[in-house]
């Protein structure tokens, strides 16, 4: 609210978000923009749904956890347990959940080089369920790949896991509105 431009980045089961310049949606020539879980983070890293390696996406989302978790303890574990373990101070799961947290800081710093959005807002399942410390070392890594930048403010979504949902909404009510539907 208040900012003629934001990034909006989800951190789900997947990673998703968007990005609205002048107050519109930036959408790109072939419609494709927004993807921003397909940044590349990592090259040669774990394989992404969308085929390729080294995705943020592939690096911290739930899936991405939930990979992470289950290899390192060698058996299912699931967001939910893994948020668990951390609370209870597990080695492992600090590792799993703090890397992903640094990974996520270091693409949200690299989109805002790139779009100079006036607010970077951050919600999603995982990142709005996630304990303080992924937040704290999220924006870590946030303000460490923006050193020598202007960091514009990094906020929790306030409609947490309906954000997405209601941008979704909106974009297309203006899009019908602006008679381009």
């Amino acid at each position: 609210r208040g900012e003629g431009s934001s990034l909006f980045l989800t951190v789900s089961t997947g990673i998703g978000g968007g990005v609205v310049l002048g107050g519109r949606v930036l959408r790109g020539e072939k419609g494709q923009g927004g993807e921003l879980g397909h940044i590349t983070l990592l090259p040669g890293g774990p394989v992404c749904g969308c085929g390729l390696e080294g995705c943020l996406e592939a690096l911290a989302a739930g899936r991405a956890l939930e990979r992470e978790a289950s290899y390192a303890y060698h058996r299912k574990v699931d967001t939910k347990e893994l948020f668990q373990l951390f609370q209870e101070g597990e080695p492992k799961a600090r590792r799993i959940l703090l890397q992903a947290a640094r990974y996520v800081g270091m693409g949200l710093a690299s989109l805002v080089k790139a779009f100079d959005p006036g607010a970077v807002v951050v919600g999603g399942g995982v990142a709005l369920n996630a304990p303080p410390a992924y937040w704290e070392a999220m924006e870590e890594a946030y303000r460490h790949y923006l050193a020598g930048w202007e960091a514009p403010p990094l906020r929790r979504a306030l409609l947490g896991g309906e954000a997405g949902l209601l941008g979704a909404a909106l974009t297309a009510y203006l899009e019908v509105r602006d008679g381009g539907g």
